[in-house]
This record gives C-alpha cells, structure tokens and sequence, in this order.
C-alpha cells in the first residue's frame, strides 16, 4: 500500500507500472485491498487483480491531488 501507479494502457485493460509519487505521470495512489463486499470511495478506481502479489486481490486506487 502507498504505492503509486499510472495506467499505461485503458481500464478494460490495465497496464498498471509503479512510479515515484513526486513523478509528473504518478496518477494514483493504491490506498487498499478491497475485500469480499468492500466498495471504493466516489472517485476511486480499482485494479485488476492481476497486478497484486498474489494474482487474486483487487486494490483501491485513489486519484492524486491535480489529476
């Protein structure tokens, strides 16, 4: 968690990388594991589970400030 991401490709098919926080293309921090009945906030996107360690989890993307 704390992470940041951008998206390289479309959210039908995500292309998740880590980048620095302070880069100019960090678009979101992963701000949780969503567990079975969770829900993200309004403006919250979430992963495709294949970008977590164990292949099964989806987490809680949240837009940095600016984007």
């Amino acid at each position: 968690m704390g992470q940041c991401v951008r998206n390289a490709g479309s959210w039908e098919e995500q292309d998740l990388r880590v980048v620095d926080c302070g880069a100019a293309n960090a678009r979101f921090r992963v701000t949780g594991q969503l567990r079975e009945g969770e829900s993200c906030a309004l403006l919250d996107l979430v992963s495709d589970s294949r970008f977590s360690a164990d292949k099964w989890s989806a987490h809680r993307l949240t837009p940095l400030p600016g984007h």
